[in-house]
């Protein structure tokens, strides 16, 4: 058990980096303004992406935890899905990528609460994860309700609706 704790948290580590250097390396690439807006857009584009893997994701690892018997392995491979997702958007907003988003202006005006926002979430899917691995059904139902009320009290501050 402790050998696959071990690959998971490698596993799930590697991938993380994976996805931040990317971001990174796209926030960063270009000089021009056509350069700036195409990078705005992809910005727009991954965290929606990420936003509707998360959204899937969380109902998936739902219907998994309401299950009388959890299948443990495929909610480790969801709950750390789940947490690579959620980090991946401190990324993923970068100035700049307000114009075609549905994100309000206030991501942007108040950046440190926002952050602090997508850290809860982020607490809550790494709480989910933990819990996975040591198939304590309790704690990882705490994580993902956590993480998807922030989800919550996040889209009616920060989201526009259309």
């Amino acid at each position: 058990m402790m050998m696959k704790q071990r690959k998971s948290v490698v596993m799930g580590v590697a991938l993380g980096l994976g996805l931040s250097f990317s971001t990174v390396s796209l926030a960063t690439s270009g000089g021009g303004q056509q350069d700036t807006e195409s990078s705005a857009a992809q910005s727009i584009e991954q965290r929606q992406q990420a936003f509707v893997q998360i959204e899937s994701g969380a109902k998936l690892a739902g219907k998994m935890l309401d299950n009388k018997q959890v299948d443990w392995e495929g909610l480790e491979q969801i709950s750390q899905e789940l947490y690579q997702s959620s980090v991946s958007l401190h990324s993923l907003f970068p100035e700049g990528s307000q114009q075609g988003s549905k994100a309000k202006e206030k991501v942007w005006k108040d950046k440190a609460k926002f952050e602090r926002s997508l850290n809860q979430m982020d607490a809550g899917f790494e709480l989910l994860y933990q819990a996975t691995l040591a198939e304590d059904k309790k704690a990882a139902q705490q994580g993902l309700k956590s993480a998807q009320s922030t989800c919550k009290a996040c889209h009616r501050q920060y989201r526009s609706r259309w």
